[in-house]
């Protein structure tokens, strides 16, 4: 099994986008499932449909509009953004124009009943506001009746909305008998940015993962000067949502160079101890932690973080992940290795 991992990033998705299309366009890649967390959910369908010219429409022909409807306070705050150093973009913002992007793909073109008769799985994370838990909703629930396609496409939105600057989703409202039927949920990204570890589980065997963060991290600077009395709330604001962002994504690239370590153990132990490996316990144990390949695609450098929708800013993050996908193949560099993620790299400042 082929899996795709996508990670969250906003409208930095246009860079997953970009080097999605480059797999599936230019490497011939198919893929049987593909795990979207946030923006990444956004690329997740077209990407297992072989639909590469909508990854890359889905970003670059779109704007703010297209995408969130933003509240009141949030269009005050970007108006006074303009004078002042504010905070800009959407603030509690609700998310119906993407959802009418997503109903367009889904209904309007009947790409949801191509991916449900294609055999292959879609899963969205998203994270549960009552419990903290993260939770994937899978396109094979549609399939099997457990749920209804506007659910889905709810899973779809919740994915994409990050707390504070967009409202949570009530995603399994139509079913009344659902466990989480009156729970709202937010973006599976605040609890796993790439979500390696799912397609782990389902029994992938080869994994492609797309990150919109590098691999080395950079400390997140508060910008200008920081004397104590130049940290204003909003910049505090600003520095916690990237400090916090940078943490997640740590652990979830920790994680990768984990089940890397755990592969050649149980290589190992398939050449020099079979019999250990057949004993019930053992198999439980190292169930969901082998991964015989797992190549990482991510950018050269730190992309800004951003919730606004500039066509021009997300034209060159396409354009810059299909060079950079083309770039780390030819170069045999996508691979986990040794050599390519550790841990003290990725604690470094």
């Amino acid at each position: 099994m082929k899996a795709l991992v996508l990670s969250g990033g906003a409208s930095k998705g246009a860079f997953t986008a970009g080097v999605v299309r480059y797999l599936i366009r230019k490497k011939k890649m198919e893929f049987d499932v593909a795990v979207g967390t946030s923006t990444g959910s956004l690329v997740a369908g077209p990407a297992l449909l072989g639909d590469h010219a909508y990854c890359r429409d889905v970003y670059v022909s779109v704007n703010d509009k297209d995408i969130f409807q933003n509240s009141l306070i949030g269009k005050i705050a970007t108006a006074i953004s303009h004078f002042v150093d504010f905070i800009s973009g959407p603030i509690d913002a609700r998310l119906d124009p993407l959802r009418k992007i997503l109903e367009d793909y889904y209904y309007g073109e009947e790409k949801l009943d191509q991916l449900l008769d294609s055999g292959k799985e879609m899963l969205v994370s998203v994270a549960n506001v009552r419990t903290g838990k993260i939770q994937f909703v899978s396109s094979n629930q549609v399939k099997n009746g457990d749920i209804d396609e506007d659910t889905f496409i709810s899973a779809i939105v919740s994915s994409c909305s990050e707390p504070f600057f967009t409202k949570p989703v009530q995603i399994f409202e139509k079913e009344e008998n659902h466990p989480n039927c009156k729970d709202l949920f937010y973006d599976g990204g605040v609890k796993e940015f790439l979500p390696i570890e799912k397609a782990v589980s389902l029994g992938a065997e080869e994994i492609w993962a797309v990150s919109t963060h590098p691999l080395e991290f950079q400390i997140t600077e508060w910008g200008g000067n920081t004397a104590a009395e130049d940290v204003s709330f909003l910049k505090a604001l600003a520095w916690t949502v990237g400090a916090f962002s940078d943490e997640v994504v740590r652990g979830d690239y920790y994680r990768a160079w984990t089940y890397f370590h755990w592969s050649k153990i149980i290589k190992l132990m398939k050449k020099e101890a079979p019999q250990l490996l057949n004993k019930p316990e053992v198999k439980d144990f190292l169930f969901g932690l082998s991964l015989p390949i797992l190549h990482i695609i991510y950018p050269k450098d730190h992309l800004a973080t951003s919730l606004q929708f500039e066509p021009a800013t997300m034209w060159k993050y396409w354009l810059m992940g299909e060079r950079r996908a083309k770039k780390m193949i030819e170069e045999n560099a996508t691979e986990i290795s040794d050599e390519n993620i550790k841990p003290w790299q990725l604690h470094q400042g």
